[in-house]
């Protein structure tokens, strides 16, 4: 969106000189010194705006760069590695996706990134109510340009801050949006709207899943006590892509970097051990130290062979009894998702 005013405003200075010198060839000085004006300024205008947003983005990015040493993050100004990975809005919507301002690190035991997702709109090609479904669902009406954009002329650039933490395996993907959100726009999430037996809870989300089984036993008694607190309310959560994550529009900066991670920590680990454990014995696991499944076969859990079949040098050990995980206990107020350890 950063770009968007100074465009229109050298789009407007262009028109009304274009104006201005067709008025003064057949002969309407004064109305087109006026148009010529009026032009110079709006041009003036564009050329300070886009200045200033320079200014302001060297800025926001040297303040990630220097947060990122100080606090042994990593960060990357530019790139495409997170492209793909997620679905639905905005992570599908647009052309040119990117992700600008990328700190990567580690909060809480969590594998963490925050980023602003970019992507550009061909306004020749979108519809026009997009911006009144954004401000009806989230209070923001650039979050509808995402699912439904707007039918003005040429194209803009719309940026979303995503900040995100790795789980250890893929579950399927749920949407958790406040509640207030239209039937229409609800359709571009996908799947379909689940109720929970907690008054307070509907009152406050909407949840879209494509399997309400899985929705039913991720929003247990304990992640439903976790969803309803304040600190939860008006921000839209998703399960995706093995994170969990939220996105809000707009860049944003460290200032609230630590709240947010925070919230996005403390609700990870409430999800399910059973929720877990089901998701792991499928071979879900993610990251180099994925578990091996107790179903699995000899030849996949022997120390020293792996999945690939070639030989490391080491000798193989005792067969694999394929006792399963360590660190999962029976009772969800012990487990923690980011320590799971793997007996092999």
């Amino acid at each position: 969106m950063t770009w968007n005013l100074a465009s229109r405003l050298g789009s407007a200075a262009v028109t009304v000189a274009a104006v201005s010198v067709a008025l003064i060839v057949i002969g309407f000085g004064t109305g087109a010194e006026l148009l010529m004006t009026i032009g110079i300024v709006a041009g003036l205008a564009a050329a300070a705006w886009s200045i200033l947003q320079v200014v302001r983005r060297g800025r926001h990015r040297e303040a990630l760069a220097t947060f990122a040493v100080s606090y042994g993050w990593e960060f990357e100004p530019r790139t495409t590695s997170y492209s793909g990975r997620f679905s639905g809005p905005p992570f599908e919507s647009g052309l040119r996706r990117r992700q600008e301002d990328v700190l990567r690190g580690s909060f809480s035991g969590a594998t963490c990134a925050t980023y602003t997702h970019v992507y550009e709109i061909d306004g020749n090609r979108t519809s026009a109510s997009g911006a009144a479904l954004g401000w009806a669902a989230f209070g923001d009406a650039r979050l509808g340009s995402a699912m439904l954009s707007s039918g003005t002329r040429g194209s803009r650039v719309e940026e979303f801050q995503v900040t995100l933490v790795e789980l250890p395996v893929d579950l399927p993907r749920i949407d958790l949006v406040p509640e207030g959100i239209g039937a229409r726009t609800l359709k571009l999430f996908g799947g379909s709207d689940v109720d929970v037996e907690s008054y307070e809870f509907n009152r406050r989300w909407r949840v879209v899943a494509h399997d309400p089984r899985y929705a039913h036993s991720l929003l247990d008694p304990r992640m439903i006590d976790r969803l309803t607190q304040p600190d939860v309310e008006g921000v839209a959560l998703r399960i995706d892509g093995g994170a969990l994550l939220m996105w809000s529009p707009g860049r944003r900066g460290t200032d609230d970097l630590a709240r947010r991670l925070s919230l996005l920590t403390s609700v990870a680990r409430r999800i399910p051990a059973h929720v877990v454990r089901e998701h792991l014995e499928a071979g879900l696991g993610r990251g180099d130290d994925r578990p091996i499944p107790p179903t699995a076969p000899d030849w996949a859990t022997t120390p020293g062979a792996l999945t690939s079949g070639r030989w490391t040098g080491i000798e193989p050990g005792p067969p694999a009894t394929g006792e399963g995980w360590r660190g999962l206990p029976s009772g969800d107020e012990d487990f923690d998702i980011f320590r799971i350890g793997w007996r092999r």
